[in-house]
């Protein structure tokens, strides 16, 4: 929202005066603050505490308005003051309007207590209110459509439980028709997600569908994804609300958030910018001194520094902290890994052929452009050209597809490096295998037969030209 400071003022102001709030201040209170999803912790803890004193003051529509802010706030109320609550609306439950009965309903849903004895009573009182409406044709059009959605959430929370309410089966019927006819239009932000999808083709990334329900659920899919030769799908949710929540992200949360827009090569620089911002912010806050990086964990660093690539990539520079792009960088080049053992085994297929002009050049080393490992480099005698040689075990894949680490990998090498790159997925090695016994002495032909399948491919054609051992 706009105002942020704003509310952040009320709060200091309100946790001095709570002593003097009445039962209605309390509700107002925790509903200005659901309505303009402003997070304010420190107050919540001390409205709770105040609340629980005067919970004998409260009526049925403060009952409500409390518990449902503290859910739609993903607030957890601890048992025992929750326990205060449910008591008191069980006893005052036919003070309840059907909107409050609702509104109750979904917020034990969304907190999962297992307070299904309030659940059942509250299910109880709606069922005897539709049935002496006659039971007729417009019997849920006099429910809104807001209510049935809360209550079909509510009866997906029973189904988790595995519980099964008593509850009129149409009812149950329309409470989903009218939650799956709940529909949303996609934004700019899933337009341009689902782009970035499509554009994967190649790595064996397909999107399956869009803006469809779950069968089992009735929540709306904004996009499905699936793998090659796979029949595991994955539905893909998009949070627009990210941009109007950065004050509320963890220093975890906003690296995980900006090396995702750089895995997917999403051109959100503006939020991207943002994101870098509030680094700077706290670092800065620091007083920048020779201790500075060393609050940030190694595994932020390291994608910090992959996400400098990706605005190299893109010709573009962040406003960023020289010592802090630095400290990434050398962070970055710092996560050693060991070679494989299929590594070594083709590391020596490699050595193996250096009567037939080719010839390791190095192995383990990084990359000078992106400070990206390197497991082997290889090259031509007589040439300057080199390729660096990637030889990628099962973690680096979902179902013979790259993973988004593999994929960000291989992109920036080949955008950013001085060298060609060559890829070795495992199960190509393991399909030029041959027996133990045999195995010496057709190293070669194994290593040749590989390369030629890749004789077409545009990394070979110009790094090798028309050598006749290809």
């Amino acid at each position: 929202h706009s105002s942020p400071k704003l509310f952040d003022a009320i709060s200091h102001k309100a946790m001095e005066k709570l002593h003097i709030f009445n039962s209605r201040d309390i509700a107002n209170t925790m509903w200005a603050y659901a309505t303009v999803e402003h997070s304010s912790p420190k107050l919540f803890d001390a409205i709770l505490s105040e609340a629980t004193e005067k919970l004998d003051d409260f009526n049925s529509q403060e009952i409500a308005n409390t518990v449902w802010t503290y859910a739609i706030l993903g607030y957890i109320i601890d048992p025992i003051t929750l326990k205060f609550f449910v008591s008191k609306a069980t006893s005052m439950l036919d003070e309840f309007t059907m909107q409050e009965i609702t509104s109750l309903l979904w917020s034990l849903a969304t907190l999962n207590p297992e307070h299904f004895d309030l659940a059942g009573r509250i299910f109880s009182k709606i069922t005897e209110s539709y049935n002496s409406q006659g039971n007729n044709e417009d019997d849920c059009r006099s429910i809104p459509t807001e209510h049935l959605n809360q209550l079909h959430q509510v009866l997906l929370w029973y189904e988790e439980n595995e519980k099964n309410p008593l509850f009129p089966p149409k009812l149950r019927k329309e409470s989903k028709l009218a939650f799956i006819a709940n529909e949303g239009r996609p934004s700019k932000l899933q337009k341009d997600i689902l782009k970035a999808f499509e554009s994967l083709e190649s790595l064996g990334i397909v999107v399956v569908d869009e803006e469809i329900h779950c069968n089992q659920t009735g929540y709306s899919l904004d996009i499905v994804i699936g793998i090659k030769n796979s029949q595991k799908e994955i539905a893909v949710e998009i949070d627009g609300k990210a941009t109007s929540m950065l004050d509320e992200f963890t220093m975890q949360q906003i690296t995980n958030l900006l090396w995702s827009l750089a895995v997917l090569n999403l051109e959100y620089f503006d939020l991207a910018d943002r994101l870098f911002s509030k680094i700077t912010e706290s670092y800065n806050s620091q007083g920048n001194n020779e201790d500075d990086c060393r609050s940030i964990p190694t595994e932020h660093l390291n994608q910090l520094h992959q996400v400098l690539l990706w605005y190299e990539e893109n010709e573009k520079n962040p406003l960023f902290p020289p010592k802090l792009r630095k400290e990434s960088k050398l962070a970055f080049i710092a996560n050693e890994g060991r070679p494989s053992k299929l590594q070594k085994d083709i590391l020596k297929a490699f050595e193996s052929l250096e009567s037939l002009g080719i010839v390791v050049v190095d192995e383990e080393i990084h990359c000078n452009q992106t400070g990206y490992s390197l497991d082997i480099v290889i090259g031509i005698k007589n040439s300057q050209k080199e390729i660096a040689v990637e030889i990628d075990g099962p973690s680096h894949f979902i179902a013979h597809s790259p993973n988004g680490a593999t994929a960000l990998k291989r992109r920036q090498l080949n955008s950013l490096s001085d060298r060609a790159l060559l890829s070795i997925p495992y199960w190509e090695w393991d399909e030029l295998s041959y027996s133990s016994n045999r195995q010496n002495q057709r190293t070669k032909k194994r290593t040749g037969r590989m390369m030629k399948r890749r004789r077409n491919s545009f990394i070979f054609r110009n790094f090798l030209g028309e050598n006749p051992f290809f």
